[in-house]
């Protein structure tokens, strides 16, 4: 299985940060690519760049078949974020991917599946090399990462009971140009200088950014060992807390915080009412933010072993294209 400029690549939430640079590696590469969004997508942009974008509403009933005809392969990376309901979670990751796939399957012309997933769905510790052997956590991590847990055994049974190549990717914290909603929480803490540490701010992270996150999805679609398989996706080397932030306030000019909360506080926090929680604006995206009070290091022996996946981009020079990107929009 090699990828062929035959073959057209559908990208579900093409224009959010992580669709939208799938979208534009396929159309360099010459790959034929099309986008799908929601109505209310700003996806001009795209189309300017000669990439085609049907919309439809995967979360509604929304016809599927013309947005979908004739595709070979789906890289899937809609996904719900920001605030919401338990429900609208669910609608989308669950009940959305089974009409997504259903569709799918009724055309019969799909050979190859990539779900993107997080490595939020494992259980909220501390991981020290934790791979994929290790199982997600059954409760406790918010309706966000819970639906995702579910998507992940939708897509691996409809593959196997479908014989499509389906491969789930779980990235890190995601971070890179037109990410929305993570790094615009922190970068406004940051700036009012309101955010804490959680504990001494030497934890790993398993920050991943955007461009190697393409570069595995990408590995992934052109490799048969692929099928079936889950894989964790970081960058290499991954970063602690302390780096993390002091990069972002060295690039965007904000003065580096020094206040911390002790760490059996942090870690106590995610079972705290959301108005008792620091670093938390009340919905699901803080999770992520919630997620630094924790040394978050995994293996990802298995992508380079069986993708030959190796992060071309390091963090520093991630970052900076990442907050050379929010100045440009203004958002600094």
């Amino acid at each position: 299985m090699s990828l062929s400029a035959t073959e057209p690549l559908l990208v579900t939430g093409a224009t959010g940060c992580v669709g939208s640079h799938v979208c534009l590696r396929a159309h360099a590469l010459g790959l034929p690519v099309r986008g799908l969004v929601r109505l209310s997508s700003e996806a001009d942009w795209l189309r300017h760049r000669g990439i085609p974008v049907e919309t439809a509403d995967l979360a509604s009933s929304d016809p599927l078949a013309e947005a979908i005809a004739g595709v070979t392969r789906v890289a899937h990376c809609a996904a719900r974020l920001g605030l919401g309901q338990p429900l609208d979670y669910r609608q989308l990751h669950v009940n959305g991917l089974r009409r997504l796939l259903e569709a799918l399957a009724r055309q019969g012309t799909v050979r190859q599946f990539v779900l993107l997933s997080s490595l939020g769905v494992h259980a909220l510790r501390d991981h020290h090399g934790t791979d994929e052997t290790v199982s997600p956590a059954e409760r406790g991590l918010g309706a966000c990462l819970e639906s995702l847990v579910e998507a992940e055994q939708v897509a691996l049974d409809w593959g196997s009971a479908h014989d499509v190549a389906v491969t789930v990717l779980r990235p890190g914290l995601i971070y890179g140009p037109r990410e929305r909603w993570v790094l615009p929480q922190l970068l406004q803490r940051l700036r009012e200088q309101s955010f804490r540490f959680l504990g001494p701010g030497t934890q790993q992270l398993s920050n991943t950014g955007v461009d190697n996150l393409t570069t595995a999805l990408f590995a992934a679609l052109d490799a048969p060992q692929a099928a079936g398989q889950i894989y964790h996706i970081t960058d290499d080397p991954v970063v602690t807390q302390l780096e993390f932030i002091g990069t972002i306030c060295q690039l965007a000019g904000y003065p580096e915080p020094r206040a911390a909360l002790p760490l059996a506080w942090a870690r106590l926090a995610p079972r705290l009412p959301r108005w008792l929680r620091p670093n938390d604006e009340g919905d699901e995206t803080a999770a992520e933010l919630r997620l630094l009070g924790w040394n978050r290091g995994f293996s990802i022996d298995k992508a380079r072993r069986e993708l030959g996946y190796r992060p071309a981009v390091p963090f520093a020079e991630g970052m900076r294209q990442t907050i050379d990107w929010y100045r440009a929009q203004g958002l600094l």
